[in-house]
């Protein structure tokens, strides 16, 4: 059982890491530049 809670965190771990290096093209797409908004129309 030990062996089992750790393999879920490292699972945890890696799925938070994925998602937080998402989050800044999705930003970049998001908001664009001043001169070429991307989503915001």
């Amino acid at each position: 059982m030990h062996m089992k809670r750790k393999t879920l965190g490292l699972w945890l771990g890696v799925l938070g890491v994925a998602i937080f290096a998402v989050t800044l093209p999705m930003t970049r797409l998001a908001t664009g530049s001043a001169d070429a908004p991307q989503l915001s129309r």
